[in-house]
């Protein structure tokens, strides 16, 4: 019964199917409260509302149901705290997933979470919980990803977070952390994405880098800090950063993006980079100098860096944003727009704020800037237009832009 256009409350009467299994009402536009009878279902594997326009508290009823597996209730407008007690009954033995981002939550995070053996995923961002992060978090041995980001929080990040093996996306961003960023972070071999965006954190980089998407740091990266070998996204952009890029960089093997812009970087940019299977290159503001594989110097890396510029220029985006996450980038958004002939959806809606009138003049112009910023960001350095090509590129842009105006304001 998801993606419909339902609405109303959900009845209290489901309470009475005691032998459903999965309740799955997301992306509707249902109200009110919970029905507390919902925890009469206790053969419950799955109980899914997310998106709707529910509100009220979490009736305590649903985490008595021995069977569940997972209860999504993202993106709604619930209020209240989660009982301190929530998993201390020892019932939730089959529990996997608890999604509750988006809401209105508050109060403390409870610390009995890890006694729920199987909880794989636990999803609390955008919410208004507040005091610390408890260390027994770190005891929850089975959990792959954890999203508490956007939220009120204060002191540290629990050392022991280092003990989740099977960690492989942990997201603190927008809160009020402070301290050092926990050596033990870095020691996760699973790790894939980190973000601590948008806290108080030390400026000085511990020893082992993961992903990481901090502002402000300072100080330069030490040489033996590629260690967390299955990361995918390296973000330190507009920070303070200096030293040298260093050829460890090559251990990344599985790097897709490396976002290391607005920094003060100085030497070359190692030839190892080379050796990655890079989707995303992004090192401009830095004063490098990107080197082939023969040493020689090139302007290649400028070329990249100006066609991010033009994209992120016309779409009013950045590579940083949250939308783009694993395959989907800068430059395959705007890319399949082109391809889908549907550019005036990515277009920076201030750029046309003025000229809807000439909407099929501007539709004309902004293809040829975003081919011309797509030509810059080939893969291969190679590939890449020349300086002077792109200046031709876009005075050929800029008349036609104004032939075509021209005619279209005199008709």
């Amino acid at each position: 019964m998801n993606n419909n256009t339902f609405s109303g409350p959900i009845p209290p009467v489901l309470g009475n199917n005691t032998k459903l299994k999965r309740l799955v009402l997301s992306y509707n536009l249902l109200h009110g409260n919970i029905p507390q009878e919902i925890g009469n279902l206790s053969m419950m594997i799955i109980v899914d509302c997310k998106y709707n326009v529910l509100t009220g508290s979490i009736p305590s009823e649903l985490f008595n149901i021995s069977s569940l597996q997972s209860i999504d209730l993202t993106g709604n407008s619930l209020t209240g705290g989660l009982a301190p007690d929530i998993c201390s009954n020892h019932r939730l033995v089959e529990l996997q997933g608890i999604f509750l981002s988006a809401n209105q939550l508050h109060g403390l995070i409870p610390s009995t979470f890890h006694l729920c053996k199987e909880l794989q995923d636990l999803s609390l961002s955008y919410n208004q919980f507040s005091g610390k992060i408890p260390d027994e978090i770190g005891y929850i041995t089975k959990l792959k990803t954890l999203y508490l980001g956007i939220n009120n929080f204060i002191g540290g990040i629990p050392e022991n977070l280092g003990n989740l093996t099977y960690l492989e996306m942990l997201s603190l961003r927008g809160g009020s952390l402070t301290g050092q960023i926990p050596h033990t972070l870095f020691n996760m071999s699973s790790l894939k994405q980190l973000d601590l965006v948008n806290n108080s954190l030390s400026r000085s980089l511990p020893s082992v880098i993961s992903q990481c998407n901090l502002p402000h740091i300072t100080g330069e990266i030490p040489a033996n800090t590629f260690r967390c070998k299955r990361l995918q996204v390296i973000q330190l952009g507009d920070n303070m950063l200096t030293g040298s890029i260093s050829k460890d960089i090559r251990n990344f093997t599985f790097l897709q993006n490396l976002y290391l812009a607005d920094n003060n970087f100085t030497g070359r940019l190692p030839a190892e980079i080379g050796s990655i299977n890079l989707k995303e290159l992004n090192v401009h503001g830095n004063h490098l100098s990107e080197y082939g594989t023969h040493g020689i110097v090139s302007t290649s890396g400028d070329i990249y860096s100006y066609g991010i510029i033009l994209l992120e220029m016309f779409t009013g985006k950045k590579p940083t944003d949250d939308m783009f996450r694993e395959t989907m980038n800068l430059k395959c958004f705007v890319g399949e727009s082109l391809h889908r002939k549907s550019l005036m959806e990515v277009l920076d809606s201030d750029l046309i704020r003025d000229v809807e009138q000439f909407s099929e003049v501007v539709q004309h112009f902004v293809s040829s800037i975003f081919c011309l910023g797509l030509e810059c960001l080939k893969d291969s350095p190679e590939d890449r237009m020349s300086i002077s090509n792109i200046v031709d590129s876009l005075r050929k842009a800029k008349i036609e832009y104004l032939a075509i105006r021209g005619k279209a304001e005199k008709v």
